[in-house]
């Protein structure tokens, strides 16, 4: 003969599981809220753009005779 498990009783699950989906919502708002108040201070901040400039500007390139605009060296000659 089988022997019934001892068990909780049905309203007890159903209130332990509600007291758990609602602890999981109130961790999710508060994430949701802490996410929301990151962009408000990011978006307010004051946007300040600094350029960082090289004592010396960059030099042209050597490619060597070739010309890269033509996809063939300087000495062929044009099709």
């Amino acid at each position: 003969m089988l022997e019934e498990l001892p068990g909780h009783d049905p309203a007890f699950v159903l209130r332990s599981q509600y007291v758990l989906i609602r602890a999981l919502l109130a961790i999710a708002t508060l994430a949701v809220l802490a996410l929301v108040v990151a962009v408000v201070i990011l978006a307010s901040a004051p946007h300040e753009v600094n350029f960082v400039t090289a004592g010396n500007p960059a030099a042209g390139i050597d490619y060597g005779g070739f010309n890269p605009s033509t996809g063939r060296p300087d000495s062929a000659p044009l099709p």
